[in-house]
């Protein structure tokens, strides 16, 4: 492979990844906009800011257990 084959290919790599980062925010926000004000709302913006922080807190619920399809 020639260096400007590589140099192609990581062009697309990047505009891809940079693509699929613009689409992950959009549906966030959608889903946002989705939820009434309040506790979802905050709870999904604190998740998203913070997703070990989010895990941590929903096993220490009552009868929460992780899945073995989870890890």
């Amino acid at each position: 492979m020639t260096q400007t084959t590589r140099d192609i290919l990581t062009g697309v790599r990047e505009k891809i990844s940079a693509k699929l980062v613009d689409a992950e925010e959009r549906v966030t926000q959608q889903r946002l906009q989705l939820l009434p004000a309040g506790g979802a709302r905050e709870r999904l913006t604190r998740e998203l800011a913070d997703p070990d922080a989010a895990l941590s807190e929903a096993l220490q619920l009552p009868g929460a257990r992780i899945s073995p399809l989870a890890t």
